[in-house]
Parts: structure tokens; C-alpha cells; sequence
């Protein structure tokens, strides 16, 4: 009979499909599954296109974003101006490129604020309960009643143009969403581990009463000598009549 080593097996066995380099940097953030979803392909194809612009955006424009070229105004895309110019002659690619920066960095800023306020008012909310945990959802309710659009519009307007106002505006607007999420969450751990049977002294003493094994009836009158002599393991608060049965009436 033939055994084969163990290094003749591990050779036979087939080897692991080596990853390409973009699997593996999807892995090393724990993003899988991406394959099968269009939009997440088409959304970090978009997202790189974005980052590479405000990379090397400074080194590709054409003209700086602030030149004028009075003699081209409102020109249609070619190869002189990519994106065409605006009704002052500046070329419209350089202004995107340049503007890329400012959105890239405002929008991440603005989402991690809101993400992070809105896990920190949910998880409270959804621990404490009661009387805040009404008032601070119903406030987000509120919030939520207006579409997202016009009320980070209707808090600019309110503000003022700046970026700091951007920030605090699309903040406001993350915050109703991720605290409804985080508190649905929190309050259903919260209600499950309220259900759990908490096991109290007086329910332990009850369940090794239960557990002592009651003796069979007596059939004949030397069962109450063999009662009194015999010993149950019933706690010391039991009575004597519930830890040794009485004899039965049937008997000589």
C-alpha cells in the first residue's frame, strides 16, 4: 500500500489564486463583494478620477484658474481650452481642477462630523431613553421632514458664504440620518438585553427546592420511621411537611 508524504501532498495540492493589486487594496480596507456591484465600480471609478485631480491637477492645467482671455469668452471645448472658457475668457478645466481641492477636503470633513455626531447622539439617546430619548428624536424627525438639498440651501442662506459654513451646513444635514440608524441599533441591544432572566437568590433557593426528589408514597406503617430517617436536601426555609411526604391513607 502506497502512503504518499506529506510533502508530496502539500506540492499535489492546488495552490490559492494569487490577487491582483487592486483586490488586495480593496481587501486591506475590508471592502469585498465589489465585483458584483456596479455602483460601487462606477463610484470609486469616479472617486480616483477625483483624488488624481487634486493630486496632479496643478500640474496638468493649462492656464492658471484666475487668467483672463477677454478675447475668448464663452469658447466651446477643443484643444486649446478642454472644458471650453466661461464670459471671462477663463479656462474652465483649470477652475475645476482647482476647485476639486476644496470640495474633496470640505465634503470629507463636513461627512466625518456628521457621521461622528450623529453615532454620538444616537448611542446616548438610545441608552438613556425615557424623556431625552423622545425630545432629541423628535427634533430629528423635524429635520428629516425637509429634503436634504434644501435645508443645507436654507442653512447657507441663514449663515453665510463660507467654508466653514458649508461644513456646518452639510453636517447638519448627516446627523438626523446616522442618529436614527445608531439609535434603532442601541435601543434594540438595549431591549434585548433587558429580557434576559436575571437569576435573584429567591429564584435560585425556589429551583433547588424543586429540584429535591420527592419520596414515594408510603405503602405500610413502617413508612413513618423510614420518613423521619431519611433526609432531603430541601433549604432551611422549606417546611418539614414539604420536605418529607406524609404517608398515604391506604396502608394497614
Amino acid at each position: 500500500m502506497n502512503t504518499a508524504s506529506p510533502e508530496s501532498t502539500a506540492a499535489s495540492a492546488p495552490t490559492p489564486p494569487r490577487m491582483g493589486i487592486v483586490r488586495r487594496t480593496f481587501a486591506l480596507f475590508g471592502i469585498t463583494g465589489w465585483r458584483g456591484s456596479p455602483d460601487m465600480i462606477v463610484g470609486g471609478i469616479f472617486l480616483l478620477v477625483h483624488i488624481t485631480l487634486v493630486l496632479v491637477g496643478a500640474l496638468i492645467t493649462p492656464y492658471p484658474y484666475t487668467e483672463f482671455h477677454m478675447s475668448d469668452t464663452l469658447k466651446p471645448p477643443s484643444l486649446q481650452y478642454w472644458f471650453g472658457t466661461d464670459h471671462y475668457g477663463r479656462d474652465v478645466f483649470s477652475r475645476v481642477v482647482y476647485g476639486a481641492h476644496g470640495t474633496l477636503l470640505l465634503s470629507a470633513a463636513a461627512t466625518a462630523l456628521g457621521v461622528g455626531l450623529g453615532v454620538a447622539i444616537g448611542m446616548t439617546v438610545g441608552y438613556k431613553g425615557g424623556r431625552l430619548d423622545e425630545i432629541v428624536m423628535r427634533i430629528m424627525d423635524g429635520l428629516l421632514s425637509f429634503p436634504s438639498l434644501l435645508l443645507a440651501m436654507l442653512i447657507m442662506s441663514s449663515l453665510g458664504p463660507s467654508k466653514i459654513n458649508v461644513v456646518i451646513a452639510i453636517m447638519i444635514v448627516f446627523v438626523p440620518r446616522s442618529t436614527r440608524v445608531l439609535r434603532s441599533v442601541t435601543g434594540l441591544k438595549t431591549s434585548s438585553s433587558s429580557r434576559r432572566p436575571r437569576s435573584g437568590r429567591v429564584d435560585v433557593l425556589r429551583s433547588r427546592a424543586n429540584s429535591c426528589p420527592t419520596p414515594p408514597a408510603p405503602s405500610s406503617s413502617k413508612s413513618r420511621s423510614g420518613c423521619r430517617s431519611r433526609s432531603c436536601s430541601a433549604p432551611r426555609w422549606a417546611s418539614s411537611a414539604s420536605a418529607c411526604s406524609r404517608p398515604s391513607p391506604t396502608g394497614g
